[in-house]
């Protein structure tokens, strides 16, 4: 029998990570101030002109939007009934996925296990391209695969928080760093503040 599923992949701190779909677009949005959500619906799915006037006045003051605001709360919940109407699909979770090869270079993918999920019945809600696209389902999806991380390379043990202490990282190591923890903040890790050999490697590297 032919395999149909359409697999994409991410790695994980814990069962318990966000994963409701306003309550995903409300972190990205009101507290990383991204705005690469609003910008793909109201340009991919049938809305009213006017839920796209609200859409572009939200992307425009991005930087003004402040956590608990009501206000985008239920604009995503408009956005969501006009993907509904666009797309049959009543979407009520979501869950930041890539390729395979982009989770092992940005989330991470060589330390901790990798699991793929099946998007063949998603829509899109946010296309990054290689760092990946957020989808959303109308049910709570389980893995239909897992990747355990090769347990036998030195490189990526973890280094105790002593040790980070003592490191003297330059400013484009630090800065390096810094984006590897806003990229597990945006897969809402329980604990995203893990620096690991690879990071800083990557860091030398780079420098």
């Amino acid at each position: 029998m032919e395999d149909n599923k359409l697999i994409r992949y991410r790695t994980e701190m814990s069962n318990d990570a966000e994963r409701n779909a306003i309550q995903v677009m409300l972190f990205e949005i009101t507290e990383l101030h991204n705005t690469d959500i609003l910008d793909y619906v109201m340009n991919h799915y049938e809305m009213p002109n006017i839920l796209k006037k609200n859409i572009q006045d939200y992307i425009d003051g991005i930087d003004d939007i402040e956590e608990g605001d009501d206000v985008v709360e239920y604009m995503l919940n408009e956005i969501l009934g006009c993907i509904e109407d666009d797309t049959g699909k009543t979407i009520r979770f979501a869950y930041w996925l890539a390729d395979e090869d982009a989770v092992r270079e940005l989330y991470e993918g060589d330390e901790l296990s990798i699991y793929g999920y099946d998007i063949k019945n998603a829509v899109v809600l946010s296309d990054l391209g290689y760092d990946g696209a957020l989808y959303g389902f109308e049910e709570e999806q389980e893995p239909c695969e897992e990747i355990e991380p090769d347990e036998d390379d030195e490189d990526f043990d973890d280094i105790d928080e002593d040790d980070v202490n003592e490191i003297d990282f330059s400013d484009d190591e630090r800065e390096i760093i810094r984006e590897s923890f806003n990229r597990m903040m945006r897969k809402k890790f329980d604990s995203p503040n893990k620096v690991t050999r690879k990071m800083i490697t990557e860091a030398r590297k780079k420098k």
